[in-house]
């Protein structure tokens, strides 16, 4: 682990102690848009996100953040089938049982971002540098981190799955990563595709439920070829939308593996509410899909 992530580690852990959760996430967020959070009355996308984070304590989200506890809400709403193989979970690495696992594996956090190991070949898997990473992610607060309450309460461990095999040998990265569908009241409004998440470049397309590429983007530029619409589309919609009911906006993401849908997660602030929208008047029309109560109505 570099040097630079454990000195951001310490350091937000020192604002933790001196810096408010409201003051902490008015910086962020004036320094990332230039403008005041609005929290009296949110309008756009991004500014409730943050009334969220700072104002709604739903336990509920908690549990659907744990990835490991996410899977026995999937189970019971849409069934176990659309679930990728849980091939162990464990309370640290040194009860990790790596002669147990296939010859591809992912391993990754419960509580955090940024965590997955991928091996695609034991003989050549670098067991002690993988514990290192796994180690310092299960010391790392997401709370303190980035002040996103729902993630406070997840206890720590780790988490082995099946690889999935989206690109195939060629590594293509002309196919999706992931389908992530935006829910407002518990209904499909568009669709976030990216691409080349980890390569130089990133790309990002949005569409809508009919599968219409969209006039604004969500952080990065949109592809330079045309993604023809998922034979799954319908299913993808109704899966979404039964995982979302009773939420007034979340985003359900899913994994394509040829025509089989796999879930991924459910995520209820999107960016840590930092997603730079253009042009910025669809921060605003986004915004509006999002029927938000106030705590104080």
């Amino acid at each position: 682990m570099s040097l630079s992530k454990v000195f951001k580690n310490i350091l937000n852990t020192i604002n933790f102690h001196f810096v408010s959760d409201e003051k902490y996430r008015r910086k962020l967020f004036r320094k990332k848009f230039k403008k005041e959070l609005n929290l009296n009355d949110p309008q756009t996308f991004n500014e409730k996100v943050n009334y969220r984070i700072l104002m709604d304590r739903n336990p509920l989200y908690t549990e659907l953040a744990d990835k490991l506890k996410v899977r026995e809400y999937v189970k019971r709403t849409i069934g176990e089938k659309y679930l990728i193989k849980l091939l162990g979970f464990y309370e640290n690495t040194k009860d990790i049982e790596y002669d147990c696992f296939p010859d591809k594996f992912v391993l990754k956090c419960n509580h955090d971002a940024g965590s997955v190991i991928i091996c695609k070949n034991k003989s050549l898997f670098d067991y002690k540098k993988a514990n290192k990473k796994i180690n310092f992610h299960l010391k790392n607060d997401m709370y303190k981190r980035t002040r996103e309450w729902h993630y406070k309460n997840i206890q720590p461990k780790v988490i082995c799955e099946e690889y999935l095999d989206i690109f195939g040998e060629e590594n293509n990265n002309f196919l999706p990563e992931d389908y992530k569908l935006h829910c407002f009241g518990g209904r499909v409004e568009f669709f976030e595709i990216q691409f080349n998440r980890f390569g130089k470049e990133r790309f990002i397309n949005v569409y809508d439920r009919e599968w219409v590429l969209q006039p604004f983007v969500m952080g990065c530029k949109n592809t330079n070829f045309k993604l023809e619409k998922p034979r799954k589309l319908k299913e993808l919609i109704y899966l979404a939308e039964k995982l979302s009911n009773g939420f007034d906006y979340c985003r359900v993401d899913f994994y394509l593996l040829g025509d089989t849908i796999y879930f991924g997660e459910i995520t209820f602030t999107p960016c840590n509410g930092l997603d730079l929208i253009l042009p910025e008047e669809w921060d605003y029309k986004l915004g509006q899909k999002w029927h938000l109560t106030l705590k104080n109505d």
